[in-house]
């Protein structure tokens, strides 16, 4: 790991997070405003959901499976009857599914504020693939999200346009700590879709993956830029069913030393709706439960530089066909 003392000293942090630094009591309205979750039927994104309701935001939930979504709307409904929550049905993991999706929501509307890609997959069975043959975590973690991204970016931008919301719309792109696993430049232009690396590597490739895409969404698109906020995020070390595919005494240890799913949403929401956030952070990265954090140096350089513009023309010639 290409790792400095400062990395060393926020992982270490991660266990031990000062206060969240936004609480709900602390979020604005959001009536009339429009915003997806992808993944939130369980875990942080359900969290997430329903936070989100209580703003008065329509939330759309995007998620693969009907029943497990509807029985989550349900759910969230007898806390609160009054959250208005709905259901595209998508599968990051196979790229058919994602224009479907779009085309699904745009006919049901014609407002977007806020995309939460907040879906994903750690540590499958070494192998694992998308619908396309891609390493899974890199299909679902960051091709899927990069594909859907594309399909929705028009909408915010009229958004943003028509009810002058500039820093109010955002793009919040769901990374991790782990990050810091990935290979040197975040990610290995040389072999991007390795199916015989180490489960944990390949979920760090995804994760800074999803930061240079972050960043790099800024400069393919200027104009959209200068007024919606995209940013990645760490929601934290969480017990949520991300851990199902942990296996090894060690892996299993670690689940003691984990948060509930709702400190993550506080990151997240704190990404997606804090003041302090604004377009001059594009690109950045937010650490629990809320604070500005540090990009490993050699991704950040990655997110700017050459080795992300490359990365993102993968993403964009990976997907166009799709679209």
């Amino acid at each position: 790991m290409l790792l400095g003392l400062l990395d060393y000293a926020q992982m270490a942090r991660n266990f031990f997070p000062p206060a969240p630094a936004l609480l709900p009591k602390d979020y604005p309205s959001l009536a009339d405003k429009v915003v997806i979750v992808t993944g939130g039927n369980s875990g942080v994104g359900f969290e997430v959901v329903k936070l989100l309701g209580a703003t008065g935001a329509k939330v759309y939930i995007f998620a693969r499976s009907e029943a497990s979504t509807l029985q989550a709307i349900e759910d969230a409904k007898k806390v609160d009857k009054d959250i208005d929550v709905h259901f595209v049905k998508v599968d990051l993991s196979d790229l058919t599914t994602i224009k479907p999706a779009a085309e699904e929501f745009l006919a049901r509307e014609s407002r977007l504020d806020l995309v939460i890609h907040n879906a994903g997959v750690m540590i499958p069975p070494k192998g694992s693939t998308s619908a396309q043959g891609y390493e899974l975590q890199l299909g679902t973690n960051i091709i899927g999200p990069f594909a859907l991204q594309k399909l929705l970016t028009p909408v915010m931008y009229e958004t943003v346009e028509k009810f002058n919301t500039a820093n109010e719309s955002r793009i919040v792109w769901v990374s991790s700590s782990a990050h810091a696993l990935s290979p040197k430049h975040g990610i290995n232009l040389d072999n991007l879709n390795d199916l015989t690396a180490d489960e944990w590597s390949n979920y760090g490739h995804s994760k800074a993956g999803m930061m240079i895409a972050a960043a790099q969404w800024a400069k393919h698109n200027p104009k959209e830029a200068a007024k919606i906020v995209t940013i990645s995020v760490d929601p934290g070390n969480l017990k949520t069913n991300l851990q199902r595919h942990m296996s090894s005494f060690t892996e299993k240890i670690l689940l003691y030393t984990l948060f509930p799913a709702i400190n993550g949403a506080y990151s997240e929401l704190f990404a997606a709706l804090s003041p302090a956030v604004s377009t001059a952070n594009n690109g950045e990265y937010i650490i629990p439960w809320g604070r500005f954090g540090r990009i490993r140096a050699d991704v950040a350089e990655s997110a700017g530089n050459e080795t992300g513009e490359k990365f993102y023309k993968y993403l964009e010639d990976e997907t166009a066909k799709y679209l």
